[in-house]
C-alpha cells in the first residue's frame, strides 16, 4: 500500500484528501514513498537582527506561552535530549552548535562502528537517507524546527523554547524526498540512543495505523520517551493524518469515551491572537474510539491536543551560522516539545502521561469549553504548567495576546500539602454557578463540588480528601479544576492520607 507523507509546513494550498498543509508529491512503494515538495517562495524569508543590543529579542511565540517566565526561573531545559526528525538541522549554526547530543560511545569520522549498535560516525545524530553521519539540512525545514523548539540566542535571536535542550538530528528526507522507512529507523534510534522527546514534523494517510499506535506506546512504555506530532490544516473536517491521530499518554476528563493511551500529543497552529483559521479536525477514530456523529457517547479521539504558536515566527536560516528567518508556514508542534522540554527539566521523574496532564490542564482553553477538536485543550502555557508542579506556587497565571502575565482567576488550595481537610478559596471575574471537580493524576474524577455563588465571583469551600464514595484518597498529587459559564482553570493539591 502506497504511503502518503507530508512535511508541516510549506504551502498554504490544498491539492486533495491526501495532502494537506504542505507539499506537492508523488507516492511510490510503502517502505519507500516519496513526495515533492511544494517550496514556496514567500514561506522563508531572511529576518534581519541588531546585533547591537545587549540581549536577544523573544519571539513572540516563545513570550506567549511563558518560556521565558521559566527561564527566569532557572530552567531552560538542561538535561532534556529532543530529537528533531525531518530534512535534517544545521547544526553548526551558532544558536544551536554549543548544545548538540553526542554519542559518547562513537569515535567521529573514523569511519567505524564503534558502539556497534549499526550506524557508522552517528556521533550527532544520523542521516537515514545517505546512511552517514552527517545529517546536514539541504531544504530548510528542519533547521526551522529545530531553532523552534531549542534556539539559544547566541547569534542574536531567541527561537527556541528550552535554550539548554541537547539537540539529535536525524534527517529522514532529502532534496524534497521522505522515505518511510527512514523515519522507522530513526524512531527507534531516538529511543534506544536515549531521547527524551522525538519531534516529528511529518504526517501521512493510509498505512498500517494500528502498528504506528502499537509501536508509539511500546517505545513510550519501554524507554519513556513521549512523541510530539502536528496536524497541519487539514483539507477535511475528522481527517487526523498519521502519526497526529495516535492517542496521547493521558487522557483528558473531557476524554469521556475512555480507550488506550499511547504516547503521542498532537498540536496544531495558532496565530498571535490564539486563532486557529483551519477546519475541525478531530476526532480521530480508533476501534476503542469510535465516533459517531451526533451521538454524546461516541465521541471519538478528541484531537488536538494541544495548541501552540505557529504562523509568522522566526527562526534559523540553514544557509548561514548565524542568519534568521521568518517561517509563514504552519508550526506549532515545536513550542509544545520545547514545553514538554522545559517541564522534563525541572522534574526529570516525570513520566510522559504526567508531563502530558499538566501542559492539557493548564492549557489556555480557547473555543468551546474544555477540549474540543479545533483547539484541543488550549494553547500551551509552560509557565502556568511549571506553576502546577513546583511545590509553594499555586495561584494560576495567564498572559494576554502580547504575551504580559495577568490573572484570569485565583485558585489557591490550603495547607498544601495538606494532611486533612482542603480549604480551597476561589475568585472568578462574575457571579454564578461554579463547578469544582477533584482529578487523580491519571485523569480520573474522584470528587465534585457545586457551588451558587449569585452575588459574587469569591469563596471558599472545604474538601475533605473523599472521594465520592466517601473513601478517603491515597496520597498523590491531584488536580483540582474549576468551571464557570465562562472560563475554566485549574490548580495543584498535593494529599499527605
Amino acid at each position: 500500500m502506497g504511503v502518503t507523507l507530508v512535511l508541516f509546513c510549506f504551502a498554504t494550498g490544498f491539492l486533495n484528501h491526501s495532502s494537506f498543509g504542505s507539499a506537492d508529491y508523488s507516492v511510490g512503494g510503502s517502505d519507500q514513498s516519496v513526495i515533492r515538495l511544494g517550496w514556496e517562495s514567500g514561506s522563508m524569508k531572511p529576518w534581519s537582527v541588531d546585533r547591537s543590543l545587549t540581549a536577544p529579542p523573544i519571539g513572540w511565540g516563545v513570550r506567549k506561552i511563558g518560556a521565558d517566565s521559566v527561564w527566569a526561573a532557572g530552567v531552560r531545559g538542561a538535561g532534556v535530549v529532543v530529537a528533531v526528525l525531518g530534512t535534517g538541522v544545521r547544526y553548526t549554526h551558532t544558536d544551536l552548535a554549543s548544545h548538540l547530543w553526542t554519542n559518547d560511545d562513537e569515535i567521529p569520522d573514523n569511519g567505524v562502528d564503534d558502539d556497534s549498535n549499526g550506524y557508522v560516525d552517528d556521533y550527532i545524530g544520523y542521516d537515514f537517507v545517505h546512511m552517514d553521519g552527517d545529517p546536514m539540512d539541504d531544504v530548510g525545514h528542519g533547521t526551522v524546527v529545530a531553532g523552534l523548539v531549542l534556539g539559544d540566542g547566541r547569534a542574536g535571536y531567541s527561537t527556541g523554547v528550552a535554550p539548554e535542550a541537547e539537540l539529535m538530528s536525524l534527517k529522514v528526507c532529502a532534496g524534497g524526498s521522505c522515505f518511510l522507512a527512514q523515519i522507522w529507523q530513526a524512531i527507534y534510534y531516538a529511543a534506544s540512543e536515549g531521547a527524551d522527546i522525538i519531534c516529528i514534523p511529518l504526517g501521512w494517510y493510509d498505512g498500517d495505523r494500528d502498528m504506528w499506535r502499537r509501536t508509539c506506546k511500546t517505545l513510550t512504555d519501554l524507554f519513556g520517551v513521549l512523541f510530539v506530532s502536528g496536524t497541519g490544516y487539514p483539507v477535511l473536517p475528522h481527517s487526523v493524518p498519521m502519526p497526529a491521530a495516535i492517542p496521547p499518554p493521558w487522557l483528558h476528563p473531557d476524554q469521556t469515551l475512555r480507550g488506550e493511551p499511547a504516547g503521542l500529543i498532537t498540536a496544531a497552529p495558532t496565530d498571535s491572537l490564539d486563532y486557529y483559521s483551519g477546519k475541525e479536525i478531530g476526532p480521530a477514530v480508533w476501534v476503542d474510539f469510535p465516533y459517531v456523529p451526533g451521538d454524546p457517547d461516541l465521541i471519538g479521539l478528541i484531537k488536538p491536543d494541544l495548541t501552540a504558536p505557529g504562523v509568522r515566527l522566526v527562526s534559523l536560516d540553514y544557509r548561514s551560522d548565524t542568519g534568521y528567518v521568518e517561517a509563514s508556514g504552519c508550526y506549532g508542534i515545536e513550542h509544545v516539545a520545547g514545553a514538554a522540554a522545559l517541564i522534563r527539566s525541572a522534574l526529570p521523574s516525570f513520566t510522559p502521561a504526567e508531563i502530558d496532564s499538566v501542559l492539557e490542564m493548564t492549557a489556555m482553553d480557547l473555543g468551546a469549553l474544555g477540549k474540543d477538536n479545533f483547539y484541543g485543550a488550549g494553547r500551551v502555557d509552560v509557565w502556568a504548567a511549571y506553576q502546577y508542579c513546583v511545590p509553594g506556587i499555586e495561584e494560576e497565571t495567564r498572559r494576554d495576546t502580547h504575551g504580559r502575565l495577568l490573572e484570569a482567576a485565583r485558585l489557591v488550595c490550603s495547607p498544601n500539602p495538606s494532611f486533612g481537610p482542603v480549604a480551597i478559596s476561589y475568585a472568578v471575574d462574575s457571579p454564578g454557578p461554579i463547578t469544582i471537580q477533584m482529578f487523580d493524576l491519571a485523569g480520573r474524577p474522584r470528587q465534585e463540588i457545586l457551588a451558587t455563588n449569585p452575588t459574587s465571583g469569591q469563596g471558599t469551600i472545604h474538601w475533605n480528601g473523599r472521594d465520592r464514595s466517601g473513601h478517603k484518597l491515597p496520597s498523590g498529587i491531584y488536580f483540582v479544576r474549576l468551571t464557570t459559564e465562562r472560563t475554566s482553570t485549574s490548580a495543584k493539591v498535593v494529599l499527605m492520607n
